[in-house]
């Protein structure tokens, strides 16, 4: 063992350390290390404190490393086993775990022990009176405090407060979380901010002051000069995310920038660069010594620039920008809101290298001005004078005339060029015999003109404009632009030519043209390019002489009123016909085609696609038809054509896919080569047809052959029925078609079939394996019901015989009956009359318990409504009432409409029928569900489905031998009933009698209660009467004529009372609109005729005073 270090048992921690010789044990013995070298202190400082026995030592106090003399300060102290405290008074204080958990630093990527949670302190405090109150702190130097978690204190009296604070310096101070203080009095008290320099201070958050004060001419603490802080001179940055940088800078706003020894940055957002510059109003930047601004938005670059004017600019050593007065020269235009000044009374710059001015508002050069200078204007009239001569053809006020034998005769127009003439007022008019007539016209080009042609009704256009040779625009505001171009129509444009020549005259151009319109252009022939009334024609020779039609593209004709045509060679001549594209041809009324070579000749059809060559485009000739697709045709009246080559010949028809084809009436094809050729045939799915009237054929390549029947599944075919049915014999030509879900050596098993029960049901294989078993039964049933039938007919001898006799008793007994009923029924007559009076009537409402009245008793329908369901989630249209004799009947429309339908278990909706554990057949197909298939026509071929109504046929075979013993039971029947006749003949005259004076009593008592009849009575009003039989109408205030969806029921409820029917309406009711007077309230809101509204837009007081306002 050495003389420095032994081993030793921690208790603490469970193991054996190394420690220094000198460690204390257990005991707090108080020893002084005075004698120590200073070689042993800073070979235990460097010892981790797990080397160290769990005692203080030499001195110091606690569980961790302390270690101090005998002082003053006291002793060194820790709070933890992993704290370390050296020097007198010297400090670890928080006892409590403390988390130094990984922060993300992608460059110091804490991992292993450093990054969970430190189970005792961790703190480091070095230095007398150095002091951690908080865990994983540093404090080193004498007095250094941290007061925070893992806050760093160094130097003397330096101070760590906020969180993870780093404070370096003599008294430096980081009081704000995560700050950092570097240097002498050095003071970050901003969250996150920056101070670095003697005295430099950071307040604001995130702000950064880095420089130092005037040291030198400081006075001096204890001898030392500059020592203390100077608030005076500091570097200060107390504004947010402010910048301060360079000894004495000083940046107060936020996003304030002062770089520079005493620099200033006092406005926000502002920037000062420079010894001494000086930013002092929000957004101002100054760059330079001494520089200035002291307006908001001002720049002043240069040592001792100012800017004294707002966004004003001053450019250069000394400039100065003041405020502009003055209107400006020659434009007249009022003083702007800044200026940029080069430099200062006196002290002028020029500015050199400057582009020349482009916009009204750019700089201009010298070289523009030289260049504004009049040059090579001049008329040569070839030696003969003409009008004009004197400069005196410009006639009207303010006009302009230049040319031989120009006039301009209209105030402030223009007339340019040999002959020129401009007569309307403010008209232009530039080219040699150029014309313009009406107000604001402007005609450029040889011979351009605003006129119309001779011979043309009086009246000029205005506002015209006429542009190239031969060009007129004629028309109030139109518009020509070419050569020998019209715009005839009022509001029309025209833009084009009239000549194809060079076009033609290229062999490949003019090839390119007939390959793609099928058409010829020739040379020498010149159609001028026209417009109507407010239409519009682009292109050369393109014509829009329909009003208010569009032509655009070459040769493109738009004849129609209000049609349009766009696109080389393309034609809309229907009204409201649209063309588009190269010889896409438009010509039915509200017809559209789009696409080369497309055609829409029906009225409102519609062709889209396109074809190589005429005829091969969509094709749409039937009324309100449509063909989509390259070569797809719709021929027929409203019919349909979409997918490439696909044909709808006929009414109705509709054809969707590649080559579909549906030639029939109504008939649909579905699928690329679907075929639907007769009426009402379906086909879908590809190479699907359906060649019969109202044959469908669902699947691909299903065929149907048969009328009325169907073809289910791909490859299924369905064929004319022949032959009779199996059993039953019926002829094939009773069944009404059939249903095929395959084909001949592609059968399909049709699976999940109920038994069957009604004739024309399916039967399943169960079925057909009971018959076979009753088969057996029944044979040995026949037998012994031939006995039963022998022992039966002796028996009925014997009792006809018996019962002969007891009809002749039963005579004479029954007359003495009649007589004494004759008595008994007066009687009850006279008795009736009295129930019939009590027996009235029973009425019953919506809700609530059924109401007794007598007749002549009153009845009470008073006033009083409802709960219902939601209105969009009801309708009345299939319903109607009726009067009959009986009252009032309710009827529903027999062809009705639903969203649904749900009846139990069974839904019927737009998918199809579904029924719940049950069939179904929606738009996926037929499943059975284990269910009855009913209705099935008898099976011919072997793979036919057979129905009850054939194995009832076997059945029957057994059934006759009953059939024998029961005609002879009607034998014995007949021989009974003749008896019976005779004896009921000799009763009918007696009762005919006694009913003659029956019928009297009767009639008399009806006429009584007839008159007696009902009574009814309201909220107000007298009673009202009436007779048996005679109508009571029961109506609103309402029109009679209002439309149903005008109405509703939802707020009305009758309920019945001890005294009637009670009509009751919802206190919370709801309504479409209520209107009381000039007020209506509905869904936007309240709104009152010339007063205030209250809507979804918000409060409108509709210009009137709002009254008893409280104070917001």
């Amino acid at each position: 063992m050495n003389k420095v270090y032994k081993v030793v048992w921690n208790a603490s921690i469970g193991a054996w350390v190394a420690t220094s010789e000198l460690a204390k044990s257990k005991t707090k013995t108080k020893s002084k290390i005075s004698n120590l070298t200073a070689a042993v202190l800073v070979g235990a400082i460097s010892f981790s404190p797990a080397a160290f026995a769990a005692s203080g030592i030499g001195g110091g106090t606690g569980s961790g490393t302390s270690i101090s003399g005998t002082c003053n300060e006291g002793m060194a102290s820790t709070a933890n086993g992993k704290d370390v405290a050296i020097g007198c008074g010297a400090k670890t204080q928080d006892s409590t775990s403390t988390n130094i958990a990984n922060r993300q630093n992608p460059y110091n990527n804490s991992t292993g022990a450093f990054a969970g949670t430190m189970k005792q302190g961790g703190s480091i405090a070095l230095g007398t009176g150095a002091t951690t109150e908080k865990g994983l702190g540093t404090a080193i130097g004498s007095y250094a405090t941290t007061t925070d978690i893992a806050g760093v204190a160094i130097g003397t009296g330096a101070l760590s407060k906020g969180n993870t604070a780093l404070s370096i310096g003599r008294q430096s101070a980081a009081t704000g979380d995560f700050s950092q203080a570097i240097g002498n009095v050095a003071a970050a008290t901003g969250k996150g901010s920056l101070a670095i320099g003697h005295s430099a201070t950071a307040e604001g958050y995130r702000s950064i002051a880095i420089g130092s004060p005037d040291i030198e001419n400081a006075g001096s603490v204890a001898g030392q000069a500059g020592a203390s802080y100077q608030p005076n001179m500091a570097t200060k940055a107390t504004g947010k995310d402010s910048i301060a940088f360079g000894g004495g800078a000083v940046a107060t706003q936020e996003n304030s920038l002062a770089i520079g020894a005493f620099s200033a940055s006092t406005g926000k957002k502002s920037v000062a660069i420079g010894t001494g510059a000086k930013a002092n109003k929000d957004e101002a930047v100054v760059i330079g010594d001494q520089a200035e601004a002291t307006f908001d938005g001002g720049v002043a670059i240069g040592k001792g620039a100012r800017s004294e004017a707002e966004n004003s600019i001053a450019l250069g050593k000394d400039s100065k920008a003041t405020q502009a007065t003055g209107e400006s020269f020659l434009t007249k235009q009022a003083a702007p809101t800044g200026v940029l000044s080069v430099g200062d009374v006196g002290a002028e710059r020029r500015i050199q290298n400057v582009a020349d001015g482009a916009v009204d508002s750019d700089a201009a050069t010298v070289g523009q001005l030289k260049a504004a200078r009049t040059h090579y204007v001049s008329v040569n009239d070839n030696g003969m004078q003409g009008g004009n001569y004197e400069n005196d053809g410009a006639k009207g006020r303010n006009s302009i005339a230049v040319g031989v034998n120009t006039t301009s005769t209209g105030s402030e127009s223009v007339a340019v060029g040999s002959s020129a003439r401009s007569a309307g007022v403010g008209a232009v008019s530039v080219g040699s015999a150029s014309e313009t007539v009406g107000s604001g016209d402007v005609s450029i080009g040889r011979n351009a003109s605003t006129r119309g042609a001779a011979g043309t009704a009086p009246g000029y256009s205005n506002q015209s404009i006429a542009i190239g040779d031969q060009t007129k625009a004629i028309g109030d505001q139109s518009v020509a632009i070419g050569a020998d171009v019209i715009a005839r129509g009022n509001s029309s444009v025209a833009i084009g030519g009239d000549d194809v020549d060079k076009i033609a005259q290229d062999a490949e151009l003019s090839k390119t043209y007939t390959d793609i319109t099928g058409g010829t252009l020739k040379a020498g022939r010149y159609p001028t390019t026209e417009a109507n009334h407010g239409s519009t024609a682009v292109g050369t020779q393109a014509v829009g002489t329909g009003a208010f039609s569009s032509a655009f593209g070459m040769t493109s004709k738009a004849t129609g009123d209000a049609s349009a045509a766009f696109g080389v060679m393309s034609n809309a001549s229907g009204k409201g016909a649209a063309a588009f594209g190269a010889v896409a041809q438009a010509t039915g009324d509200g017809a559209s085609a789009m696409g080369i070579n497309s055609l829409a000749s029906g009225t409102n059809s519609t062709a889209i696609g396109s074809g190589n060559k005429p005829g091969e485009g969509a094709t749409a000739t039937g009324n309100g038809a449509a063909a989509i697709g390259s070569n797809a045709k719709a021929t027929g009246d409203s019919a349909a054509a979409v997918g490439k080559g696909a044909e709808a010949s006929n009414e109705n028809a509709a054809a969707i896919g590649g080559g579909a084809k549906a030639t029939g009436k109504n008939a649909a094809a579905i699928g690329g080569g679907a075929l639907a050729d007769q009426e009402n045939a379906v086909a879908v799915g590809q190479g699907a047809q359906s060649l019969v009237v109202g044959g469908v054929a669902l699947g691909a390549r299903s065929r149907v052959e048969a009328e009325n029947s169907v073809a289910l599944g791909q490859d299924a075919v369905a064929t004319e029925a022949t032959g009779n049915s199996f059993l039953t014999n019926r002829d094939a030509s009773m069944s009404n078609g059939v249903i095929s879900v395959g084909s001949a050596g592609k059968e399909r098993r049709i699976t999940n079939v109920e038994d069957g029960a009604a004739d024309s049901d399916a039967v399943t294989v169960r079925q057909l394996k009971h018959v076979d078993a009753r088969v057996k039964e029944n044979a040995q049933n026949i037998t012994n019901l031939d006995q039963k039938i022998d022992n039966t007919k002796t028996d009925l001898g014997n009792q006809i015989a018996n019962t002969n006799k007891n009809l002749n008793d039963a005579k004479t007994d029954l007359g003495n009956q009649i007589n004494n009923t004759k008595t008994e029924l007066n009687s009850k007559i006279d008795n009736t009359k009295t129930e019939l009076q009590n027996k009235g009537l029973n009425f019953a409402g919506n809700a609530g318990a059924d109401v007794h009245r007598n007749l002549g008793d009153k009845l009470n329908i008073v006033g009083g409504a409802d709960t219902a369901t939601a209105e969009d989630k009801t309708s009345g249209e299939n319903v109607i009432t009726r009067t009959t004799a009986d009252g009032i009947k309710i009827e529903l429309l027999k062809d009705a409409k639903f969203d649904s339908i749900t009846t139990g278990d069974s839904v019927l909706n737009n998918n199809g029928l579904t029924i719940k554990d049950g069939a179904s057949i929606t738009k996926d197909g037929i499943n059975a569900g284990n269910k009855v298939i009913t209705n099935v026509a008898d099976g011919v071929n072997g793979k036919d489905a057979v129905n009850v109504d054939q194995l009832t046929k076997t059945k029957d075979g057994l059934d006759n031998k009953i059939t024998d013993t029961n005609n002879k039971l009607d034998d014995a029947k007949k021989d009974l009933g003749n008896q019976i006749t005779n004896t009921k003949d000799q009763l009918t005259n007696q009762i005919t009698d006694t009913k003659t004076e029956l019928n009297s009593k009767i009639d008399n008592t009806k006429t009584e209660l007839q008159n007696k009849g009902l009574n009814f009575a309201g909220n107000a009003g007298a009673d009202v009467h009436r007779n048996l039989g005679d109508k009571l109408n029961i109506v609103g205030g309402a029109d009679a004529a209002t439309a149903e969806d005008k109405t509703s029921g939802e707020n009305v409820i009758t309920r019945t009372t001890a005294d009637g029917i009670k009509i009751e309406l919802l206190k919370d009711a709801k309504f479409d609109s209520i209107t009381t007077g000039d007020s209506v309230l509905n869904n936007n809101g309240l709104t009152i005729k010339d007063g205030a509204s209250i809507t979804k837009d918000g409060i409108n007081a509709g210009n009137k005073v709002i009254t008893n306002v409280a104070d917001g």
